[in-house]
């Protein structure tokens, strides 16, 4: 059996799987993904745009308060700027740093 259809029909399951409780599915894929000896760096590109795509279908059917003129120019705006933040080379100490106040600060509501 030919490797891609197999690839292809297990990650559509697990999409939909995922999908049906609202999640993208990227641990899934990744799993998939190692099964059939992928590289990392294809693994992590292949699991995030196949979690994008997922859960954007899964988040525009169960919201459909979202306005198409508001949410055009922030679509627009965080691609390139999600871009230029990918330039930035961070020292891995900032990272260190960072995190712990990320995760434990209290959230605003």
């Amino acid at each position: 059996m030919d490797p891609i259809l197999v690839i292809s029909s297990l990650i559509f399951l697990v999409a939909v799987l995922y999908a049906s409780v609202g999640h993208g599915g990227a641990s899934g894929y990744l799993a998939i993904l190692s099964f059939f000896a992928y590289s990392p760096n294809e693994m992590a590109t292949i699991a995030l745009l196949l979690n994008l795509l997922v859960a954007g279908v899964v988040n525009s059917m169960h919201a459909p308060f979202l306005n198409g003129p508001l949410t055009w120019p922030f679509l627009a705006a965080s691609i390139p700027m999600a871009y230029v933040g990918g330039l930035f080379n961070i020292p891995h100490i900032c990272t260190l740093c960072c995190w712990p106040g990320c995760c434990f600060t209290p959230r605003l509501e």
